[in-house]
Parts: C-alpha cells; sequence; structure tokens
C-alpha cells in the first residue's frame, strides 16, 4: 500500500492481520502514533512506515515481531529513544533497522544506539 497517498491514522483493525507477511506503508501521509497492537501480526517480515507522518514514539512491542528482516521508522516525527526490545531483534533476522537518528538538535529524533540501527537519518 505504499505510494498510495493515504492519510489519517492506520485503521485498529489492520492490526488483527496476524498472518501478514509485508506491512509496507511507506511513501504516504500517514499519521498519529503507531499502535502497541502492532505486535499481534506475529508473521511479519518486512515493516516499512517510512516517509510517512507517524508521531509519538516506537512501541515497545515492535520487539515481540520476531521475524522482522526490515524496519524502517525513518522520516517521520517520531521521538525518543528506540526501545531496547526492538534492537535486540538485531541479534535475531533483523538486518535493516531505520530511523531518524542523526541530528539530536531535531525534535524529532530517534535515539538509537549502536549498532542498533542499521541507517540514520
Amino acid at each position: 500500500m505504499n505510494f498510495n497517498a493515504l492519510t489519517g491514522s492506520i485503521p485498529a483493525n489492520m492490526y488483527n492481520l496476524a498472518n501478514l507477511l509485508e506491512f509496507d506503508m511507506n511513501d504516504n501521509s500517514l499519521s498519529g502514533p503507531i499502535s502497541p497492537d502492532i505486535q499481534k501480526m506475529t508473521k511479519l517480515t518486512f515493516l516499512q512506515f517510512h516517509r510517512n507522518q507517524f508521531t509519538g514514539s516506537i512501541p515497545a512491542e515492535v520487539g515481540n515481531l520476531n521475524r522482522l528482516i526490515v524496519a524502517t521508522f525513518d522520516t517521520n516525527f517520531l521521538q525518543d529513544p528506540m526501545p531496547e526490545e526492538v534492537c535486540l531483534l538485531r541479534a535475531g533476522n533483523l538486518r535493516t533497522l531505520t530511523s531518524d537518528c542523526l541530528d539530536p538538535a531535531d525534535p524529532f529524533y530517534v535515539e538509537c544506539a549502536t549498532p542498533c540501527c542499521t541507517q540514520c537519518f
């Protein structure tokens, strides 16, 4: 569903798609927080939320998605440290983890301890 000019928040019932393998919502105008209910999507391998308008923090519950290979959160309005639970996924399948973490002066800055994020924007 990338590049579809989608707006608003992700509908709550989307998080009930437990068998979904790829949740590719990048390059839209989605906004609001990312729900902790994302942990219900237990089979996800690709979670691509980059280039939207999400706000708040990256939920620690993303760390329960132990099949993730790619998780992209950059170019949003997210802030706060990357949850340790998400960083721990790097010891498993997670190979790509992106966030906005280059400029601590930016109010939309996600602190991403090295070697947690594979790429900062």
